[in-house]
């Protein structure tokens, strides 16, 4: 084996970790004592083997003897990692600050707002009785990049009160998200918000104060056709948000499939799906509070189907890392274990993302005391990235 391949792939992996990884890890608890595990370096080889390989702990252990690294049990690896939940969860974070600082070229509706998907998935221990954990996600939708994420326990919902928001923010979410109280938390922070509607997502008044009837203004669409209405969702203590609803009515086909959803949906809590709700199944609705100066109808319809895109991210840490099942059994293994596989998607988003071409001979990070320097001697920002 060419271990001087290795040694210099390790090498461009950890130089897009944020600076000072090695000195937090004495500061944040995962390295008190030095036995087996000399220093920071060694421990986040021996985690990322364990993390993003996959492996048992057990396996973790042998394959970590046999590279040379370290002589420790599967118990001590499994204390070790459950002692580094708070590095790497800090790790994690520095990486979303990182990856803010590249020049984003985020997508800009109308070249005014930032683009923001967000959702959350569940995260199970194994066995009846195990824990769920959640995790809240937020993606750019330019450059596809993480800029927030929060673990939280399942008793805590989807809602954008969760969720930073920046002036200029444009925030995307599915059904759940469609709540007055989280699209005014949007729009306090200077954000817009954009989520699709269930069919009591909010109560609805039109711009003279009236209840608006949505069901009766839907029913006017043909299939293909979009339709828009200025509204107010009434908030807390009766407050007036001034948004849009903008409806296109399905196909039949997917109708169908939406209907079978929804009967689904509700046959697990062994009821049967009203009246209202059927007819709704016929349209697909959204909310926004992006003026139409800014966004046209059509434009917020396209806009939303880019929401996939989280999903598809959801499936990448699923499939790629293993995220799905969560094989520790106490909190502190858990969320150590979650924090990790965390990092190793923000570390893969930004190779990827960084990586516009790949010479033969690789690409590197060029960071220096002070200040970066290309190669041609041309002063560059600090964290630059380079092809070689």
């Amino acid at each position: 084996m060419n271990t001087q391949h290795i040694t210099d792939d390790w090498e461009t992996l950890v130089s897009f970790l944020p600076e000072g990884w090695q000195s937090e890890a004495k500061a944040r608890g995962a390295l008190t004592r030095c036995r087996q595990i000399g220093d920071a370096e060694t421990l986040l080889r021996i985690l990322m083997i364990h993390l993003a390989q996959g492996y048992s702990l057990k396996e973790t252990s042998v394959r970590v003897k046999a590279a040379g690294l370290a002589d420790i049990s599967s118990v001590g690896i499994y204390k070790r990692l459950r002692a580094s939940g708070e590095w790497l969860r800090w790790m994690a974070d520095e990486m979303l600050k990182q990856n803010m600082k590249v020049p984003p070229g985020a997508a800009r509706a109308g070249g005014r707002l930032r683009v923001r998907l967000v959702d959350c998935t569940t995260v199970s221990e194994p066995g009846s009785t195990g824990s769920e954990w959640r995790i809240h996600y937020s993606l750019q939708l330019k450059p596809l990049l993480c800029d927030y994420f929060k673990v939280t326990d399942n008793h805590v919902g989807e809602t954008f009160k969760l969720l930073p928001v920046e002036k200029g923010d444009l925030i995307v979410g599915d059904r759940a998200y469609a709540n007055a109280k989280g699209v005014a938390h949007v729009l306090d922070n200077g954000g817009e918000a954009l989520v699709r509607m269930k069919s009591i997502s909010f109560a609805l008044r039109s711009i003279d104060g009236k209840r608006f009837q949505l069901l009766t203004r839907l029913k006017k669409l043909r299939v293909g056709c979009i339709g828009e209405w200025p509204v107010h969702v009434v908030g807390e203590n009766g407050r007036l948000i001034p948004g849009r609803i903008c409806a296109l009515r399905r196909s039949k086909a997917a109708t169908e499939m939406e209907l079978k959803r929804i009967r689904r949906s509700n046959a697990r809590h062994g009821r049967a799906p009203g009246r209202k709700a059927e007819q709704a199944a016929m349209y697909s609705c959204l909310f926004t509070t992006v003026d139409a100066s800014i966004l046209s109808a059509t434009e917020v319809m396209e806009l939303y189907r880019a929401r996939w895109q989280v999903e598809l991210a959801f499936k990448r840490l699923k499939s790629l890392f293993n995220f799905g099942h969560l094989p520790k059994h106490d909190e502190e293994s858990a969320k150590a274990w979650l924090f990790g596989k965390l990092l190793i998607g923000l570390l893969a988003e930004t190779i990827i993302d960084t990586a516009d071409f790949i010479s033969p001979w690789g690409y590197v990070k060029i960071r220096e005391q002070g200040h970066a320097t290309a190669m041609c001697g041309q002063p560059v920002e600090r964290n630059a990235v380079y092809s070689a």
